[in-house]
């Protein structure tokens, strides 16, 4: 009696300990892309109590297809940063290679497929609050524009165009903002602007001197005006950042939208609605290898659900078109091709490139340790870092992997990717085609890794957390399915 009144009460903590972890896992899905903050508690406390749940029971994480590639590549990662010529600095970005564990929490801690649909809803709702924010920003602005081009503003340190988000400390979201915030200032007092300049949104500080005739200036009717984007960023603060998100995301929907054609026609078409909504933030973001990483991964999506040789054929028609006028909207707002030698960011990533390369060769092992090229620079030649003030990355994610960390984790790293695309291959075929939801996410998942892999290879996707974080969620999400459906198919064997 006593032995099972003590597995009652282990059985009732477990069960606690498991509707926590779940409830920071949902915490973590609905904040994905409107808070970086807020995801990364949720993770930390998920991660926490995992542990004491694993602690508690006694049991090994159960093994996945990608249990040995991800812990490969983990620990070459480590290996290499253990020989890095800059450990402290190497050792800080373990931190970003180890987000992979997101992958391995929502595996183990996901168990039905009841909890996999709550949590692909609340990224839904975490998309539709993203694109409620990339609207309010283009509706009601971010600030004050300045629009007078005057030798005192500039004396003062404003150009046109710079945008005026404070004045004193107080946040300004609209011209007459502005205007108000101006008229209550002391007089007799220097007022002091926070101001973001050019496409990148540069923070600066500018402080004008009391009764100045700049100050005179700004206070004219015509001196600023409404300020909206450049290019959409939402609420994650670069517009690549955004536009990464913002793939993976349409590419989910784009499945889910397909599966549920023949399922569920209205909701289909509210997904598509969703989707193409999505779509739109993402060119509005003008970054064209993400654009590009889209129609690959959607031409993928439209491939597994559509047989027809004229269907497929038809659909890269459809792209081809779509892609011209994304590119069309890209030469309009940045005046750029979708492939632009000239621009100095294109050249910039050439030059980092083709230096990665070398490194490679030169240090084909373990590579040059991570973010060694920030203070080591010099000594490796990187004639990016010469020409331009930008002291980047490698702006392409196999290039960075293999010069900072060696060919051997760039080979995990292929690994990984390999398996987990077969992962999801396999099973969209053991998912039953009445089962249009899930269907539909492993679809819209496969999507989502193919573009991420494919604008890999111009961008290091993997430097971004953001990126990353919702990359091995719906890692975790599929191999917690092919858990589920393996269940499944030994019951009906059964």
């Amino acid at each position: 009696m006593a032995s099972h009144a003590l597995r009652s009460e282990d059985n009732a903590g477990a069960s606690r300990l498991d509707l926590a972890i779940f409830a920071c896992l949902s915490i973590f899905a609905v904040s994905i892309v409107v808070s970086k903050a807020v995801t990364e508690i949720a993770y930390g406390a998920a991660l926490a109590l995992w542990f004491i749940k694993v602690f508690i029971n006694g049991r090994r994480p159960r093994q996945s297809p990608l249990t040995w590639p991800l812990l490969a590549y983990l620990m070459l990662s480590a290996i290499s940063t253990a020989f890095s010529p800059v450990p402290l600095y190497s050792w800080e970005r373990m931190k970003s290679v180890a987000l992979l564990i997101i992958a391995m929490l929502f595996a183990e801690n996901v168990r039905t497929m009841r909890q996999v649909r709550v949590l692909a809803l609340l990224l839904i709702a975490s998309t539709v609050l993203s694109l409620g924010c990339t609207a309010w920003q283009y509706s009601y602005g971010l600030g004050a524009r300045i629009e007078r081009d005057d030798a005192t503003l500039r004396s003062a340190g404003l150009i046109p165009g710079d945008i005026v988000v404070a004045v004193n400390g107080h946040s300004v979201h609209t011209p007459s903002a502005f205007e108000d915030q101006i008229g209550r200032s002391d007089a007799a007092k220097p007022e002091t602007l926070q101001v973001n300049r050019g496409e990148w949104l540069e923070k600066r500080q500018v402080q004008i001197a009391a009764r100045s005739p700049a100050l005179a200036e700004l206070e004219q009717p015509s001196a600023v005006g409404r300020a909206h984007p450049i290019r959409a960023r939402g609420t994650l603060g670069t517009m690549v950042t955004y536009a990464e998100v913002l793939l993976q995301l349409t590419l989910v929907l784009w499945g889910l939208s397909l599966a549920a054609l023949q399922a569920q026609q209205k909701l289909s078409w509210a997904l598509a609605a969703l989707m193409i909504l999505t779509g739109i933030a993402l060119v509005a973001t003008l970054t064209r290898a993400s654009l590009l990483s889209c129609f690959v991964g959607s031409v993928l999506v439209f491939w597994q659900c559509v047989p027809r040789a004229w269907a497929r054929a038809l659909s890269l028609v459809v792209v081809l078109i779509a892609l011209l006028g994304a590119s069309l909207v890209v030469r309009h707002q940045r005046k750029l091709g979708m492939i632009a030698r000239e621009d100095a960011g294109t050249d910039y990533r050439v030059l980092m490139w083709q230096d990665g390369i070398r490194l490679t060769m030169q240090h084909p092992l373990l590579g040059i340790g991570m973010d060694s090229i920030k203070v080591r620079w010099r000594e490796y030649g990187i004639r990016a870092y010469e020409r331009y003030p930008l002291r980047g990355h490698f702006h392409s994610t196999p290039i960075q992997i293999a010069a900072e960390r060696g060919l051997l984790t760039l080979a995990a790293w292929v690994w990984v990717i390999v398996v987990y695309l077969g992962l999801l291959l396999r099973l969209i075929k053991r998912i039953p085609q009445e089962d249009w939801f899930a269907r539909g996410l492993v679809l819209g998942i496969l999507g989502a890794a193919a573009g991420f892999v494919s604008s890999s290879f111009v961008h290091f996707n993997l430097g971004d957390s953001e990126v990353q974080m919702l990359f091995w969620f719906l890692m975790g999400l599929a191999i917690a399915m092919d858990r589920v459906q393996f269940r499944s198919s030994l019951v009906q064997d059964g």
